[in-house]
């Protein structure tokens, strides 16, 4: 159990995981049966794209206990049938790991998707443990460094649903190359500008394309385009609003339902009011 920081409550500790490589969910629901092998901890797609469960685990600051995120893992197929021959046995002590490269992307964390690990087999129940290879990467920092006390019962928070930290606004502007997203015009994705006759006030619905990092059905990371609702909250006299996305995209990526956009007139495929 965690202390809340901001109602004083005790919660449970919630460690977040992906039930599934992102992969997955690019392969269109009815044809799943046919094309994917699944388990809790290993997948394989069209018996061409493979994936394994694993664990990156963080020192926490101030305790013993560290904290862990659950991610799955794109690797070679040698390397699937590796982890497949060891998953009910104990590979040997000094048995050297293999490459991967992270398959899932959460909005809570910088782009993930593609980033360069390496696997450690785990031995008895244990998960294969990650580490992360980026050390640009806020994650492969946090493995060096360690994380608080605070962001772990933020992250648990989010999880959980209790009390989770208010979101900061995004850039103006968002970038695919770091945040892992933007919000395009309509006329870059080959749809019409809708054009306003009359101003928009909070509480209206704005249909704009996004553009964002995400996963194909082979496991590699491409830009995907999705056109989502945004419920506006706050419209700038300097021609920007603020919203929160309204919509689940149809294959996970850096942003999903509750995240918050900022928008312009150039950017509408549709408009309705509140």
């Amino acid at each position: 159990m965690a202390r809340c920081s901001r109602c004083t409550d005790e919660h449970a500790e919630l460690e977040p995981a992906f039930r599934r490589p992102d992969a997955f969910f690019a392969v269109p629901e009815a044809e799943r049966k046919q094309r994917i092998r699944e388990s809790d901890d290993l997948v394989s797609i069209d018996d061409e794209a493979f994936f394994v469960r694993g664990v990156v685990d963080l020192p926490v600051l101030g305790r013993a206990a560290g904290y862990a995120w659950g991610f799955w893992v794109k690797v070679a197929r040698a390397h699937f049938d590796m982890a497949l021959r060891y998953f009910d046995e104990d590979p040997p002590l000094d048995h050297p790991g293999f490459p991967g490269t992270l398959a899932n992307q959460t909005r809570w964390l910088p782009p993930t998707l593609g980033v360069a690990v390496h696997v450690h087999l785990g031995r008895g129940s244990s998960r294969p443990r990650l580490m992360v290879l980026d050390d640009s990467h806020v994650l492969a920092q946090h493995q060096v460094r360690g994380v608080s006390l605070q962001l772990v019962h933020d992250w648990s928070d989010l999880i959980s649903g209790h009390h989770p930290p208010e979101p900061l606004p995004p850039r103006l502007e968002p970038s695919l190359s770091v945040e892992g997203w933007l919000v395009a015009r309509p006329e870059a994705v080959g749809r019409p500008l809708h054009r306003l006759t009359t101003a928009p006030v909070a509480g209206d619905l704005a249909k704009v394309p996004f553009v964002f990092r995400a996963a194909d059905a082979a496991g590699d990371v491409v830009e995907r385009v999705e056109f989502m609702w945004v419920q506006l909250s706050q419209v700038r006299g300097d021609g920007w609003w603020l919203g929160t996305l309204d919509n689940h995209p149809f294959v996970p990526g850096p942003i999903d339902a509750g995240s918050t956009v900022w928008l312009r007139a150039e950017h509408l495929l549709a408009f309705e009011r509140g």
